[in-house]
């Protein structure tokens, strides 16, 4: 049964109660004193009746269950206007949903699904972003060393992953948190990328090999992307291309079915590729230092010689 009450007013003084609908009958209904019984309305069956003790709340409610309840104003506490739903066209706004209860929860009702809009409550505010246009956003955390109260961005999927944008109460630094560990931060004093690099974090710690004939294969490309074309070439290098040589440096997105790469990587290589080059240089320095000092013998044996020589003449 659906049932539209319009009030235009409700004034409360002490023990009186005045109550003006909008039927077109316009009837009024004036109650002074405690009320202590049912009140019927239009012959329906909705019903006019005190909440609780005395005559300071009333509740409007059907056969089934009760639809709405209005506190008056006691002391310091204000008026309370009590409704677990409202319907404003196929907007609803309520905590009356299946596994909602202590939440405010607003979706659309388009009949076969609902399509959710808003969650607030205690452990959870969520807005659905599909269509979402804001020009800003403000968002205060108190502290946490797990950056629990930042920004979630949560997949609701089985795998239950979910990251945390966080701001360092000390140092200012904006934290990364993958389900709880923090991975990365953007650092306050100068914006830059820092990733987790240390050793009480890692396991199976071992010296990369040489590399130096390795990189001599890595072909270096300029290239536009399809989508996003720019007279503005970029440079880099091609995934499939660095898999063949650097297998472990070529990141490949199951879901989304593209390689990556992370460049930073190549940086531990240029590192490792300069050692080794400094390494070589430094051997051959060794070793022409090593013919100088050869060659000096040999001069001085001919010297030697030509001295011979020249005292038999």
């Amino acid at each position: 049964m659906k049932i539209e009450l319009q009030i235009r007013w409700i004034l409360m003084v002490t023990s009186f109660l005045f109550i003006c609908t909008s039927t077109a009958s316009a009837q009024q209904l004036e109650v002074e004193g405690p009320v202590k019984g049912s009140l019927y309305f239009l012959g329906e069956k909705l019903k006019l009746l005190p909440a609780g003790s005395g005559s300071n709340s009333i509740r409007f409610e059907n056969d089934q269950e009760i639809l709405a309840e209005f506190d008056a104003s006691i002391g310091s506490d204000p008026p309370t206007f009590k409704v677990e739903q409202i319907r404003f066209g196929n907007v609803k706004i309520g905590n009356r949903f299946t596994g909602v209860q202590n939440e405010l929860y607003m979706h659309i009702d388009q009949g076969v699904s609902d399509a959710q809009l808003m969650r607030l409550g205690s452990s959870i505010s969520a807005i659905n972003t599909n269509r979402l246009f804001l020009t800003s956003v403000s968002l205060l955390h108190g502290p946490s060393s797990t950056g629990s109260t930042g920004l979630t961005i949560y997949n609701t999927g089985g795998n239950q992953n979910g990251w945390n944008l966080y701001t360092a109460n000390g140092s200012g630094n904006l934290e990364f948190f993958h389900n709880g560990a923090i991975k990365a931060r953007v650092r306050a004093t100068d914006g830059a990328w820092v990733t987790n690099s240390d050793r009480r974090l890692k396991t199976e710690i071992a010296a990369l090999g040489t590399i130096l004939p390795k990189l001599m294969k890595l072909q270096a490309s300029t290239y536009q992307f399809s989508e996003t074309p720019s007279d503005k070439g970029m440079v880099g290098f091609i995934a499939q291309d660095v898999e063949d040589v650097f297998p472990d440096l070529v990141y490949f997105d199951t879901e989304k079915k593209y390689f990556g790469l992370n460049y930073a990587d190549f940086g531990v290589l240029a590192v490792k590729g300069l050692q080794e080059l400094a390494e070589k240089l430094t051997l051959e320095r060794n070793r022409n230092d090593q013919l100088r000092e050869e060659l000096d013998m040999l001069r001085m044996d001919m010297q030697r010689l030509e001295r011979v020589v020249l005292e038999k003449n």
